[in-house]
């Protein structure tokens, strides 16, 4: 159950608590920017699991579920095909996203996540690192989300890129996602709603930049 809050009218409103849980350093540097910058509205509570798969995100949601509303994962795809159990993990894992909150939902990509920031890129890129300037790998650099920009990384460019009838779990309501087996290893990612989902389904607002 939400708290309330007191607004400046003398009105109690529902202080919504959501949660954003992905999978490391790379994804909340990139997510918390992202979000910001498109203008949401609310505190944004966003914490990675460190790497640690399905499982590690089913712990942490039967640990804490009294202190969330509503959770939002993140997550790469290519583990549920690359790691024995896996897939089955991450149907239970969406399984429990569903039971605990029909409002809950996960946002996965395939392969990874840098499949999905080289998609908002205005152009063909083979090496991300290299192409932001990173002497090594991306992975965990504060300032990704920023060096995107600069390149002329924009969401809506990643939107045109990825097919919807491509997605593994397809889930844009309040109702129960939709799963294809079939396509599990297929190059995808359902993030192309993210920001719908936020503002239309779950009615947060998004100040106007």
């Amino acid at each position: 159950m939400a708290k309330k809050r007191i607004d400046k009218r003398g009105t109690r409103e529902p202080l919504i608590r959501i949660k954003f849980l992905v999978e490391g350093a790379t994804e909340k540097f990139y997510f918390k920017e992202l979000l910001k910058d498109e203008g949401y509205s609310l505190h944004l509570d966003i914490d990675n699991i460190n790497g640690g798969g399905y499982f590690a995100f089913t712990r942490e949601l039967n640990k804490n579920k009294s202190l969330y509303d509503i959770v939002i994962i993140i997550a790469d795809l290519d583990r549920a095909s690359a790691h024995t159990g896996e897939k089955e993990k991450l149907f239970d894992l969406i399984t429990l996203l569903e039971k605990l909150n029909i409002k809950n939902n996960i946002f996965l990509t395939y392969k990874n996540i840098e499949t999905w920031q080289i998609a908002t890129l205005p152009y063909k890129v083979n090496d991300l690192a290299s192409e932001l300037g990173y002497s090594g790998k991306s992975k965990g650099k504060e300032d990704i989300y920023q060096r995107l920009v600069a390149k002329g990384a924009i969401y809506t460019i990643a939107k045109k890129k990825f097919k919807e009838n491509n997605l593994y779990y397809l889930k844009k309501g309040l109702n129960k996602g939709i799963f294809k087996e079939e396509n599990i290893m297929k190059v995808q990612s359902n993030l192309t709603y993210l920001l719908e989902y936020l503002k239309d389904v779950l009615n947060i607002e998004f100040n106007i930049k």
